[in-house]
């Protein structure tokens, strides 16, 4: 029944760190969504999750809703190489309905290399606040500009600094660029804690709470760039 909500084969959450949606009535499969909680290094939790696709958009709006995410970071453009990687799941202007979720963007700024949208969710007369960090500028083959995604992540983190709801991160799988982004926020963190860095361990530590965590050696190689850079610029403390 589950096997329809995942957009790969091979690439399915552990169950004993899955998201657990609130079951929707007369649909005992609808807590079912490809995410999983990861652990960040100072006790923040991640969310790292499939990109929505047809049959799961409703569901992804619903995950934002149900664990109340205030920050979702989306690091894969709509589409490229001619295939769709991810359905858009927040209006483009106005107001649009997802389920039984009104979402409303109230407004936006455009970047170079981001997006930053301001989002207001609505069900039940109960209302709920977002913001949605969309990075358009990971080559699709490749690696983006590590100062490109310093400066993004930075600006994410400056957004409700100390905010208690976990961070939804995603891509097309959300494993790949997806465990790249947690694990530069990761080793970075660890590194303003203890003045060290082990990001192997850091991997193999996002690896067994979602499977294939960061894909390609160009993204190892490419998170161990990241964070010296993030030492240098001094990019640890937020």
């Amino acid at each position: 029944e589950n096997r329809k909500k995942n957009r790969f084969k091979g690439y399915y959450p552990y169950d004993n760190t899955r998201v657990k949606l609130k079951k929707l009535p007369d649909d005992s499969h609808s807590d079912y969504i490809n995410a999983n909680y990861l652990n960040g290094y100072d006790g923040r939790k991640f969310i790292a999750a499939q990109g929505a696709t047809a049959v799961t958009i409703n569901d992804f709006v619903r995950m934002i809703w149900d664990m109340k995410c205030e920050k979702v970071v989306m690091v894969t453009r709509e589409f490229e190489g001619g295939k769709t990687k991810c359905l858009r799941y927040w209006p483009e202007h106005g107001t649009e309905t997802f389920g039984e979720i009104k979402l409303t963007l109230k407004r936006e700024k455009i970047r170079a290399n981001y997006i930053k949208r301001y989002i207001t969710m609505e069900r039940d007369d109960t209302t709920h606040e977002f913001c949605h960090f969309h990075y358009i500028s990971w080559p699709d083959h490749g690696v983006p500009d590590i100062h490109d995604m310093l400066d993004f992540k930075y600006t994410v983190d400056k957004h409700i600094p100390n905010s208690t709801k976990p961070v939804l991160v995603h891509c097309s799988a959300g494993v790949g660029r997806t465990g790249t982004y947690i694990a530069i926020d990761y080793c970075l963190k660890r590194y303003n804690d203890i003045g060290k860095v082990d990001v192997l361990e850091c991997v193999k530590n996002l690896r067994e709470q979602r499977k294939g965590m960061v894909q390609t050696a160009s993204q190892l190689q490419f998170i161990h760039e990241a964070v010296i850079e993030g030492i240098k610029r001094g990019d640890t403390a937020m």
